[in-house]
């Protein structure tokens, strides 16, 4: 990589007065426009009105500032610009009319717009780089099928990126729930940070409206059959020869592995986006468990537990320590120790609860019943069994009722009993199932009244077994 970015090129971003410089980076890119190249004199105005704000002075501070960046105004605007080019981010050129200009670096132009959309928070369109895979595949190239191709690869390889990127993004806000200290800031970073940056409008249209399955199986046809027409593969790989000027093999090579790249990661989009699910309900999960435990204030040895284990977390944090090295906090082996235990022994600090009352035993005494009494409860049984409203019992009542018709209302049905209604009921229930002999339609929202009973009329249609 350092073949074509400078060794120093980050530099900027990683000294202690890094802010000063990413600021004076965006200002040298908003003033040169679309051209990346600009004046020098202009730029020096611009950086030296810069460092007379009141802003830039405090986030430069301190006086040792004055030995990096010079004392004045324009000490400090001749120091940055000569730091950038060093650095990589900017080279000087002379005209005929000896007039300097400032021109961008290629890697800084892509550095830049890269790192702007993240302090943007950009939002990512998953579903139009889907859309505009869908629009290269569909669309028949009759000249450059290479680059056609070359997009496409270019598009997926994005798409793949930023959805790992996101699916990495949820593992970091779940990281940082221990810091939240009180239920208010949880629910604003879930409902409002984490909705807006994390799981945000794009990623729903991807799975709803604007659903990927509606145009992959489209996309992999296609191109699983380009992958295996020759005439296709030929252009292609010419293209790639004649442009990247490479033998015919790696041309060939390229565009077998550009098809396989596209249709492979579309076949797997499910396995990234199931694990996106799968991280996003253990983060609300998570969550909502970090708030119970906030919002439980006992004074019992759990709640105390709580408060001791909450304030360690605190000073853990406030010390940058790592959690395997708590012990360097003086105190702490004094006020609790902590330790693994595989299973719990006399000395837990939970006691079982056990019954002091004494059993007095007793003698068991068996009555035997007579026959009659026998007899009785087997007829009970039986009858209660009888009465079960079964699916077969329920097929035979409403062909019986239906009798020469092929259809019927619910409220032209026998409704004269608790009995009768209770039957409706289960007509209702068991339409859903198979092998019934009618189902059930035109179920409105509106309430009919038989004999006081109310009920959803419907109709019921017999159906042919």
């Amino acid at each position: 990589m350092f073949k074509y970015i400078s060794e120093n090129f980050f530099k900027p971003l990683a000294l202690t007065y890094r802010d000063v410089y990413w600021e004076c980076i965006k200002i040298l890119f908003e003033r040169a426009g679309m051209t990346f190249s600009v004046e020098r004199s202009i730029l020096m105005e611009e950086l030296k009105e810069y460092f007379q704000n009141p802003f830039a002075l405090e986030l430069i501070g301190s006086v040792d500032a004055n030995e990096v960046l010079g004392k004045s105004a324009t000490d400090k605007a001749s120091n940055v610009l000569r730091h950038l080019q060093e650095y990589g981010w900017i080279e000087t050129e002379t005209n005929k009319s000896y007039v300097q200009f400032i021109n961008f670096t290629e890697p800084a132009i892509r550095i830049f717009q890269v790192i702007k959309e993240i302090e943007e928070g950009k939002e990512v369109e998953y579903s139009g780089r889907i859309i505009k895979i869908y629009s290269l595949a569909t669309v028949e190239a009759k000249q450059d099928p290479d680059i056609v191709l070359e997009e496409m690869f270019e598009e997926t390889r994005l798409l793949v990126t930023e959805l790992q990127a996101l699916n990495a993004n949820i593992k970091k806000y779940i990281d940082e729930l221990s810091k939240y200290k009180s239920t208010k800031e949880l629910m604003e970073v879930l409902l409002n940070d984490y909705g807006e940056n994390i799981i945000n409008k794009a990623y729903h249209r991807l799975k709803t409206s604007e659903n990927i399955s509606k145009v992959r199986p489209v996309i992999i046809e296609i191109l699983s059959k380009k992958r295996n027409n020759t005439r296709y593969l030929n252009r292609a790989k010419r293209g790639f020869q004649e442009r990247l000027e490479i033998s015919e093999e790696e041309a060939e090579e390229l565009t077998k592995d550009y098809l396989y790249f596209i249709i492979d990661k579309l076949k797997n989009l499910d396995d990234i986006i199931f694990e996106i699910d799968h991280k996003n309900s253990s983060y609300v999960q998570s969550a909502i468990n970090r708030s119970k435990l906030l919002m439980a204030d006992t004074g019992d040895v759990q709640g105390q537990l709580r408060d001791i284990l909450s304030y360690i977390n605190e000073l853990i944090n406030d010390n940058n320590l790592d959690t395997k090295k708590i012990y360097e906090l003086d105190y702490l082996e004094k006020m609790i120790l902590i330790y693994s235990s595989l299973y719990p022994d006399d000395k837990s600090m939970y006691q079982i609860p056990t019954t002091s009352k004494k059993f007095n035993p007793s003698a068991f005494t068996f009555t035997e019943l007579d026959e009659e009494t026998v007899l009785h409860r087997e007829n009970r049984l039986l009858e209660k069994v009888k009465n079960q409203l079964t699916q077969a019992k329920i097929n035979e009542y409403v062909l019986s009722v239906l009798g020469s018709k092929d259809q019927m209302r619910f409220s032209e049905f026998p409704l004269k009993t608790v009995e009768d209604f209770i039957k409706l009921i289960y007509i209702r229930l068991y339409s859903v199932r198979k092998k019934m002999a009618y189902s059930l339609s035109e179920v409105g929202d509106d309430y009919s009244i038989v004999n006081g009973f109310k009920f959803k009329d419907c109709k019921v249609n017999k159906n042919v077994l």
